[in-house]
């Protein structure tokens, strides 16, 4: 049996609190450059980014079925449909040279829900479809988030949760009890 490197003493996790925590040692490990760090930070930012996009955007905060194989579908119909308007913004940033990071998820949400009903009215004329599709992607380029270096956004629950009396018997049997802003149960 060859001796652990992360535990070079005893060979086992010091996990009882008596004893005192070994640090594995990082002998011929360069040091990562803060700059390098920065750059993973920020990364990792963009992607909890896009989860709020996905998430808040999308209305998918709360999942509205309850059968497992429903939740899977409504699941995978969400992610269908964040892919498709992310393959829309990556074409409008490469074919109006912009770049990628800028462009709005929620503006090009708001641009294709209001645009939709057009192409629905051209859509067995090719020619026309074709020119909504280039002024779309034209509209969907400009709109784009400023650029805020320095800004800082806190997580924090922007929402509070409601105050509503749950709904535990029949709509025509309910009866809604109000005190000082709050329901309380009802016996």
């Amino acid at each position: 049996m060859h001796p652990d490197p992360i535990f070079p003493l005893s060979g086992v996790p010091p996990y009882p609190a008596s004893r005192p925590i070994r640090r594995p040692a990082l002998s011929g490990v360069p040091p990562y450059p803060a700059s390098r760090l920065a750059e993973l930070y920020h990364r990792r930012w963009s992607i909890e980014l896009f989860y709020r996009d996905v998430k808040t955007t999308m209305h998918m905060e709360v999942l509205r079925t309850k059968n497992p194989a429903m939740i899977e579908k409504e699941l995978l119909m969400h992610a269908i449909a964040y892919n498709a308007i992310r393959a829309l913004i990556l074409q409008s940033a490469r074919s109006h040279q912009q770049e990628l990071g800028r462009i709005s998820f929620k503006g090009a949400v708001d641009l294709l829900r209001q645009w939709l009903p057009q192409a629905a009215a051209c859509h067995d004329q090719p020619r026309k479809l074709t020119c909504w599709q280039a002024e779309l992607l034209e509209a969907i380029a400009s709109v784009q988030n400023p650029l805020r270096p320095q800004r800082r956004e806190p997580r924090a629950v922007k929402r509070r949760p409601k105050t509503f009396q749950l709904l535990t018997k029949p709509r025509h049997k309910f009866r809604e009890i109000l005190h000082r802003d709050r329901y309380r149960l009802v016996a």
